[in-house]
């Protein structure tokens, strides 16, 4: 049988996004993305954040570079993968990452005026 690998969040930018091109050309951009959530601690509630790290690729990846800021309310729709190398120590290292595919626009932009970009962007 197999799986079923699908991630949606919803939550504000830690950062401005960080993007980089490949040496094919393509751009990817990575997001670090706030969630927040309440946790039960003896008798009350308290709020705690989970962060995420996203990487969207191509027209995804254009549209957070230009319109995303620090702060702003974003989703994301993907696949939790992981990556796996050695660094210059031989140490082996891992990051777990979101590959998002689908990029969701919440809220205005900075002038006040509507976002022109749709609110759903479907990547490659």
């Amino acid at each position: 049988m197999r799986g079923i690998n699908t991630v949606v969040l919803f939550g504000n930018l830690g950062r401005d996004p960080e993007s980089r091109r490949l040496p094919s050309g393509v751009v990817v951009c990575t997001l670090r993305l706030a969630t927040h959530r309440s946790v039960k601690e003896g008798e009350g509630w308290r709020d705690h954040t989970d962060w995420h790290n996203v990487d969207l690729w191509e027209r995804n990846a254009e549209v957070a570079e230009r319109f995303l800021r620090k702060g702003d309310p974003v989703g994301v729709e993907g696949q939790l993968r992981e990556s796996t190398w050695t660094d210059a120590q031989e140490q082996r290292r891992s990051r777990s990452f979101v590959h998002g595919h689908r990029l969701h626009l919440i809220g205005r932009r900075r002038d006040g005026v509507e976002a022109a970009t749709p609110p759903l962007l479907t990547g490659a």
